[in-house]
């Protein structure tokens, strides 16, 4: 990683640094001397695709480089395991007859079933040539020895397809960094450990959609030329967020009279929680909502038109715009107004409240906060 590779060569590199802002994707460090990473290895078939390239610090690269030992890996998996009530009588180094994983362990399964798992532990990050049939021809030993056990490779990396599928031929299952960041996402949250900790956080942040969301959105041009761009983004970003409790959105949906139309709608079946108490308050078993990519803040024209939708029979009196700056006086007055006068609730949000929405998500926390404490304090100053 410390050498540009030769199908970097004809990479524009300061291109990719200009796209990263000059800003390591690891640490943050900002106008530092760079070296450029393959997102996906070469080894594992990453292209030089500017999508695949990203802008690392020598530092980052230096630490990244130095890997640990197989037993620091098991050790960091085995901890994640005992912190997940998902898996129970965790063992590390089982003797079990003629074989020594590196751990045993039990899987409760959604269905209520269980399953033994066998897991075997590498400290790789590319498996391939050598080191694949090596690994293969001693997992398989394992199978042989118990057909009925769920045989697990374990490593903190990824693998080319075609080495993917000639495990699982083999009826082994693997677990890489996407598949251990997907089981063990609030564990290695909490976890302390100074390698592997920041190594499946960073693969934890890349992998999730709320920091891509978050970039999107504020790369979208403002204004109709973006404007198709901004609405599928709050769409993609809403449905993330609030499904469920909600159901998906209708979208580009009209009235009966076919003069009133919206951006999104989300049915509102919540049985608790922050939107049940929405339904149950503002009458809102649907929730309506309409993006505005306008270059101006949203204006009262704006809070007029969603507002001539909200009806007690129909969708009900609860309703949210999205805009890129906020409301201007006119519309602050306009839901007031439409408020105290007839119980139409309306919530103006902006790119940075969706941020703190998605960036709420990622912590693991209920993003509706952001929407309730919004309610909450323009119900105070009524």
């Amino acid at each position: 990683m410390n050498t540009p590779r030769p199908s970097l060569r004809r990479v524009n590199r300061e291109a990719v640094f200009a796209a990263a802002n000059h800003t390591c994707a690891y640490c943050g460090a900002v106008n530092v001397a760079l070296d450029i990473n393959h997102i996906v290895p070469v080894a594992l078939g990453g292209t030089s695709d500017p999508t695949n390239l990203e802008a690392v610090c020598r530092n980052c690269n230096f630490s990244l480089s130095r890997i640990p030992s197989e037993l620091h890996f098991s050790s960091f998996l085995l901890e994640l395991m005992n912190a997940s009530a998902r898996f129970g009588s965790v063992a590390r180094e089982p003797d079990l007859s003629q074989i020594r994983p590196d751990i045993a362990a039990t899987e409760k399964l959604s269905n209520g079933t269980t399953r033994e798992l066998i897991i075997e532990c590498k400290s790789l990050s590319v498996i391939s040539g050598v080191r694949f049939g090596q690994t293969l021809r001693q997992l398989q030993q394992y199978r042989d020895v118990l057909p009925d056990v769920q045989i697990v490779l374990a490593f903190p990396g990824k693998a080319a397809p075609e080495i993917l599928s000639k495990f699982l031929e083999a009826k082994i299952e693997i677990w890489d960094i996407d598949e251990i960041g997907r089981l063990f996402a609030k564990q290695i949250q909490q976890s302390e450990d100074r390698y592997y900790g920041p190594l499946f956080h960073r693969a934890l942040a890349r992998n999730r959609p709320e920091p891509q969301l978050i970039r999107d959105i504020k790369q979208c041009p403002l204004g109709l030329p973006g404007w198709g761009t901004y609405q599928k983004l709050i769409g993609r970003t809403l449905e993330l967020l609030f499904c469920p409790p909600l159901n998906k959105p209708f979208a580009e949906n009209s009235d009966f009279e076919k003069t009133n139309r919206r951006d999104f709608i989300f049915p509102n079946y919540a049985s608790d929680g922050f939107w049940l108490a929405v339904r149950q308050r503002y009458g809102a078993d649907y929730v309506l909502v309409d993006a505005k990519n306008s270059k101006g803040k949203i204006s009262k024209t704006n809070v007029l038109q969603i507002a001539n939708y909200l009806k007690p029979h129909g969708v009900g009196q609860f309703a949210i715009i999205i805009g890129r700056n906020g409301p201007d006086r006119a519309a602050e007055i306009t839901i007031r107004e439409q408020w105290l006068m007839h119980s139409k609730l309306i919530v103006i949000l902006t790119d940075k409240e969706l941020e703190a929405m998605l960036l709420a998500r990622l912590a693991e926390g209920d993003p509706a906060d952001v929407l309730s404490d919004k309610i909450q304090q323009f119900r105070l100053l009524i």
